[in-house]
């Protein structure tokens, strides 16, 4: 639509993927290797967003700073789009109990791997933590990995806007702005940028 784009991510993959993307289709994108708690996001913005229930993974005193510095990327009067999770849906994470799969390749490994996934729920905190133990087919090495996801209600995600120097905080069911089986567990937040 010819806007210029500026994205972050950890992912060196993620970020190869989109500039090959940006490349092939002659898009005005930059892409930055950071993580996002860290990076230097710029000004002059029109539009910030944050997608995937990305936000759900930060603590909330790092959920926070991001927002502020998406804020200070803003144009006066420019917009925040958020694609978290719903509380239900980290609720749901948090008490799938344990579960395996094998794999030729994928997230963990280019190598065929078991993974033995185990999940729960801490109503204190309000977070699910999933733990992910890796067992390499050819080898038999061991990895671990943990993943943890902080839940918001409604007002919650509205105090951490506003307290971040957003108004007009509006939610919508998904991003396409209505019911979306394919974005089940998500939901999308509008906010705009004091003036």
């Amino acid at each position: 639509m010819g806007h210029e784009c500026v994205g972050i991510d950890y992912s060196p993959a993620s970020i190869a993927y989109a500039a090959d993307q940006a490349i092939g289709g002659n898009l005005h994108c930059r892409y930055v290797h950071q993580d996002i708690r860290e990076a230097e996001y710029g000004t002059g913005f029109g539009l910030a967003m944050l997608i995937y229930g990305e936000f759900n993974i930060f603590r909330p005193t790092d959920a926070r700073n991001i927002l502020e510095k998406a804020n200070v990327a803003l144009t006066s009067g420019g917009f925040l789009l958020l694609e978290p999770h719903t509380f239900a849906a980290i609720q749901s994470i948090g008490k799938r109990g344990t579960s395996w799969y094998s794999a030729e390749n994928g997230l963990f490994s280019d190598n065929p791997y078991l993974c033995l996934e185990e999940a729960f729920w801490d109503s204190t905190t309000r977070t699910a933590t999933v733990r992910y133990i890796v067992i390499d087919a050819s080898g038999g090495e061991v990895t671990q990995h943990a993943q943890t996801f902080q839940a918001y209600d409604s007002s919650e995600y509205r105090a951490i806007l506003e307290e971040s120097g957003f108004r007009d905080v509006e939610f919508f069911p998904s991003l396409v702005g209505t019911k979306n089986e394919s974005q089940n567990g998500l939901m999308a937040i509008v906010a705009q940028k004091d003036k």
